[in-house]
């Protein structure tokens, strides 16, 4: 078979940094014998040995029809399927749409008819999903047959096969993001976009030849693709667990010398849970990674002074992944109170949300950002509009501040987006279910603190005249028809919603008059 690679063609003036297939690649010629990753169910896959699986997937996508610039809906689980056919996809040119696979229909349907796919990848317990595929596309299943839909086989493995060359522009993953509106976003990063998050994510973590991590976050998560390029770029085996475990994960810190924990709160919490924490050896652990909710200081203590691990807090988007984060290399400088400075190549600036003049050192503002790892846009189109400024710099809809030292406190803001650990949830997206029950005359749902996950929904429900509805009705009907995370909290009935001159409902208000309630009284109806 011919040795030549999908790299040829590049120019490093569009595309200064190696992508992620050629990552894989050069590990595959420098390394081939070296773990790549470990499953759960205990198998090694070499840099060689994964490389020839992505190549046999790539030639069966090829054979099906799989062009350069087309859609790859996946929809699958951790595990090391996911990875094969990810990089195979990318190595063809293709781009991957990179769903929750956790979503119910609606969810689904919603993200398939946005995104077009002109190729479907699923499990075979994807039910939701198997049912909410149109005639559009080409359904393949994953290392099985199930009423016709084509087998994708991630055990095979093939010799290096010689591809058209790749537009350093064009279209690479499309992981998700939601809007105030309830519609989900698309977020569409380029070949280009993607390698300079994997570069950035690299240096900025710190993670070097001899690391050793854990995937326990979601692959369909921009940090889930960044962190493989990373392992791929330092030669660091990573473990693939299919969900999280925390005796797992700590039993497997000791066996294996661990040295990077990527977490958040619920993550830390768990840890702290150990009733044997004290008596672990968590020695190989450099730094525990804190993303995707804010550092709550008094967990992150508590960690440290039990673990003795450092707490690293860090910034970033699914649309510009690598923002800030605590210096890698000076532990003694690492702060609970600021995600740090800005990132290599990544500036901010914080403006004035309504005029957009720079701010002060010190004044609250809101953050705009730019970098190499910043996405192409959204999808659907017109969220566009209101993302960038006029001179291209992302409007991240967050409230914070920067010191005289040029480091940056996030303090809050401005959308409506409601955070559970890494996952964006709008309010408008729970509203339009409980909009469908019988009973719920109007509605709106808003986020209050949460210390396991950052944030939950709660939503504040009108009722119609002479209906009735509890509590624990309300909340399971969402829970028929959403994802998890998207569950609600709680419930509360008013009379009426508080909202502007405008008809915009204040969500702070309700925020506001919801913590008050919470004196030991049940808030729900």
């Amino acid at each position: 078979m011919s040795s030549t690679t999908a790299n040829e063609g590049r120019t490093s003036g569009r595309a200064p940094y190696p992508y992620l297939t050629d990552l894989l690649r050069k590990a595959s010629d420098d390394s081939p014998n070296a773990p790549a990753a470990h499953t759960h169910d205990g198998r090694t896959l070499t840099y060689r040995r994964l490389e020839r699986a992505v190549n046999a997937v790539a030639a069966q996508l090829a054979d099906a029809g799989l062009k350069p610039r087309d859609r790859v809906y996946l929809s699958l689980g951790n595990g090391i399927e996911y990875v094969i056919i990810e990089f195979a996809v990318l190595l063809l040119g293709g781009a991957v749409v990179m769903p929750n696979p956790r979503w119910k229909e609606v969810e689904h349907s919603s993200a398939l008819a946005l995104t077009s796919p002109a190729f479907v990848v699923a499990g075979i317990d994807s039910a939701a999903l198997l049912e909410t595929v149109s005639e559009g596309s080409t359904l393949l299943i994953v290392d099985a047959v199930r009423n016709g839909w084509t087998k994708l086989d991630t055990t095979a493995d093939a010799d290096r096969v010689a591809y058209a060359p790749v537009d350093p522009e064009s279209e690479s993953i499309l992981p998700f993001s939601s809007g105030t509106t309830g519609l989900p976003k698309a977020v569409r990063h380029s070949q280009r976009s993607l390698a300079a998050a994997a570069n950035l994510w690299t240096r900025v973590a710190g993670i070097r030849p001899g690391d050793r991590m854990q995937a326990f976050t979601p692959l369909f998560h921009i940090y889930g693709t960044a962190t493989l390029g990373a392992a791929f770029t330092t030669r660091s085996p990573l473990w693939i667990f299919p969900r999280f475990d925390v005796q797992l994960m700590l039993d497997h810190i000791e066996q294996e010398g661990i040295t990077i924990i990527l977490g958040a709160t619920p993550i830390a919490l768990a840890v702290l849970s150990d009733a044997r924490l004290e008596q672990r050896d968590l020695s190989s652990v450099r730094y525990f990674m804190w993303a995707a909710t804010p550092v709550d200081p008094v967990i992150a203590g508590e960690l440290i002074r039990r673990t003795g691990i450092g707490v690293r807090a860090g910034y970033g988007t699914s649309e510009l992944p690598v923002i800030n984060q605590n210096p890698v290399d000076d532990p003694a400088s690492w702060r609970l109170d600021s995600v740090g400075p800005e990132a290599p190549e990544s500036p901010i600036r914080i403006v004035d949300p309504e005029t957009a003049a720079p701010r002060t050192a010190g004044d609250e503002g809101e953050i705009e950002i730019t970098g190499p790892d910043m996405m192409i846009g959204y999808l659907p189109e017109e969220a566009n509009a209101d993302a960038f400024t006029a001179d291209g710099w992302f409007r991240t809809g967050d409230l914070g501040w920067v010191g005289e030292d040029g480091w940056l406190h996030i303090t809050g803001r401005l959308k409506d987006l409601i955070r559970v650990n890494a996952f964006q949830v709008p309010p408008a997206e729970i509203e339009h279910v409980l909009m469908g029950h019988p009973a719920v005359a109007d509605c709106a749902v808003f986020g209050v603190p949460d210390l396991l996950t950052g944030e939950r929904p709660v939503a504040a429900v009108v009722l119609r005249a002479g209906t009735v509805a509890t509590n624990a009705e309300l909340v399971g009907f969402v829970a028929e028809k959403l994802a998890t995370y998207k569950h609600l909290k709680d419930t509360v009935l008013v009379d009426e919603l508080p909202r502007n001159a405008g008809g915009k409902v204040l969500r702070r208000v309700l925020q506001d008059d919801y913590a008050a309630s919470l004196d030991g009284s049940s808030a729900g109806g």
